[in-house]
């Protein structure tokens, strides 16, 4: 027991690390953990406690069309870290635009979805990850963390347009009605 917690301590330092790199001088990484409140559930969605999971636990889904939705503003690039388990497939999709259209294949708790430094810090995106493919007993798909990279204060302004705040809105007023 004692040696696969430190296996998986040894896994968060190395994408801790990766992360790091990624990183350009300016800027500094936020993880946002599975429980978050910001991160709106919908659908059949369980909560796994995990010792290789950031803050212990994970939400899973076997079941397709499940989403897990994120509000993003002030980033400038986004990670999506969580597992894939069997021939599960997702979709990653940012402001009702399919990014990913999608992953596949069995995969460790790591980095599933890395969006480059594309993300304007100054306006705010829905980032949407989906299990689109087949349902079913063992094939999990479970979200672990979002990691944003954001500018060091004063970097650019955090302020958002009026046509991406109404979708904020409804993630909020989603997020409340669900839990």
């Amino acid at each position: 027991m004692a040696r696969s917690a430190r296996n998986q301590s040894w896994r968060w330092i190395l994408i801790n690390m990766f992360l790091f790199l990624q990183v350009v001088w300016g800027y500094h990484n936020i993880t946002i953990d599975d429980t978050d409140p910001a991160i709106v559930y919908r659908g059949a969605w369980s909560t796994a406690t995990r010792e290789e999971c950031y803050g212990g636990s994970c939400h899973f889904t076997t079941i397709n069309g499940v989403t897990a939705l994120y509000p993003l503003s002030g980033a400038v690039r986004l990670y999506f870290v969580g597992q894939i388990l069997l021939d599960s497939t997702i979709k990653v999709v940012i402001d009702g635009l399919i990014l990913v259209p999608a992953i596949a294949e069995s995969s460790p708790q790591g980095i599933l979805w890395d969006s480059g430094m594309q993300f304007n810090p100054s306006k705010q995106y829905i980032i949407q990850v989906e299990k689109a493919g087949p349902s079913g007993t063992g094939r999990e798909f479970y979200v672990d963390a979002f990691i944003k990279t954001v500018p060091d204060e004063g970097e650019f302004p955090t302020t958002s347009t009026s046509n991406t705040n109404s979708a904020s809105s409804s993630a909020s007023s989603s997020a409340s009605s669900s839990r």
